[in-house]
């Protein structure tokens, strides 16, 4: 509900061909070094990201921003449910010229909280990234 994708939903699936050429703190270099050749099959991605995670998880920068993560895409995935059990059903018994506004609120809230959890899983993972290659 998050990232809009059919395979390879998780973020860390493009950790290192997309996120970590775009973040400056993150030593590309230093990684290959410290886990030989990065991978590029998503899945692979994923698995090496998390077994970074997994080392630095008590660092202060990656718990923050895991946290945050959860925090929005749960925010994200109950405005979902939101607009769908509450939102729908009053667009369709609602009044007219209210109805349609306020289902229209809810899809704005829908997509806000959709960009601020991708926002934040990216910042998730490339904070590993950036942590992990300070070694």
């Amino acid at each position: 509900m998050v990232f809009w994708r059919i395979n390879d939903v998780l973020p860390g699936c493009r950790a290192f061909n997309i996120h970590a050429k775009k973040d400056y703190r993150v030593n590309v270099d230093r990684l290959q070094t410290l886990h030989g050749i990065l991978p590029v099959i998503p899945k692979a991605q994923n698995v090496l990201w998390y077994k970074m995670y997994k080392a630095n998880r008590d660092d202060q920068a990656v718990a923050s921003s895991h946290g945050k993560f959860l925090l929005a895409r749960d925010l994200a995935a109950m405005a979902f449910l939101f607009l769908v059990f509450a939102g729908v059903p009053f667009l369709i018994l609602g009044g007219k010229p209210f109805n349609m506004v306020y289902f229209m609120i809810l899809v704005v809230i829908y997509l806000l909280l959709v960009i601020v959890a991708q926002n934040h899983g990216r910042r998730f993972v490339t904070n590993v990234l950036a942590v992990e290659s300070i070694k």
